[in-house]
């Protein structure tokens, strides 16, 4: 972390910065418009100029689209599409990425979406990480997990060492954060542009489906039985398999839930 990064370290914890629309975008932020499939913000804050190595950057959109945001630095030699960081969708509207800055850049670009579209950004924050802070969340984090499920809350510390003897810091940081993505696969992976299309196919074209099926007529109306298994599922995904089923707009169905001895 470079020494003004450390020295405003409080003050880089809650970054809000401001959107200058750069290119391809009208309207306000109330409510913007992407014209093309390339709308660009320029991202803006004074504190960017002490802002490098561990950085969290968090957007909330609101749009009828499935939007991809993304972000490009510029670290004095333009922008390139080898710098650019595709955000991850952590629930309905937020998406966020974790990256290092290797120095300061010189601009920040936010490309919101890659589809015309209408949207409204209700959140934008910055937030600079300690990487000693978040290495040392990593290991209270499992050994809770360890103490809650009946395992040696010291395992970890010990595989860390051993790991560290052979693999040195960077093969046991490795590691680590490895297993901590294993119990706390907090993220969503990045949806494919296939799967966006289909997304927004759902959202055009069912917005009146409650609708149509009633009116429908069946000659015959048979009971859907859904099979889950499930295993020490992460509530994350657990509640969206969950959700995906009761939004069903057909109603004779029957959820199946088998549960091979979960120990979380």
């Amino acid at each position: 972390m470079h020494y003004l990064t450390s020295l405003f370290y409080p003050l880089l914890q809650h970054i809000r910065p401001s959107l200058r629309v750069h290119k391809n975008i009208s309207g306000t932020k109330n409510k913007w418009k992407a014209t093309n499939s390339e709308p660009q913000f320029i991202v803006e804050s004074l504190l960017f100029s002490v802002l490098t190595g561990w950085v969290s950057f968090r957007v909330k959109i609101v749009s009828e689209k499935i939007m991809t945001p993304r972000l490009n630095f510029d670290f004095g030699e333009g922008f390139s599409k080898s710098r650019v960081v595709h955000m991850y969708q952590i629930d309905e509207e937020t998406y966020q990425a974790d990256l290092v800055l290797p120095s300061v850049p010189k601009r920040i670009r936010f490309d919101p979406a890659a589809v015309p579209c209408s949207f409204v950004v209700t959140m934008f924050q910055v937030r600079a990480q300690s990487s000693i802070l978040h290495t040392a969340h990593q290991f209270a984090a499992i050994m809770k997990h360890d103490y809650k499920n009946g395992i040696d809350p010291l395992r970890v510390l010990r595989k860390s060492t051993a790991r560290y003897k052979k693999h040195r810091l960077e093969g046991m940081l490795t590691r680590l954060d490895k297993e901590y993505k294993q119990l706390y696969p907090f993220r969503m992976q990045r949806s494919t542009s296939q799967h966006i299309k289909y997304l927004n196919w759902i959202r055009e074209n069912e917005k009146n489906i409650t609708e149509s099926f009633k009116e429908a007529s069946l000659s015959y109306i048979p009971l859907i039985s859904i099979i889950m298994p499930t295993y020490n599922s992460p509530v994350l995904y657990l509640k969206k398999a969950l959700d995906s089923v009761l939004l069903q707009t057909y109603p004779h169905w029957e959820l199946c839930i088998a549960d091979d001895a979960s120990t979380d």
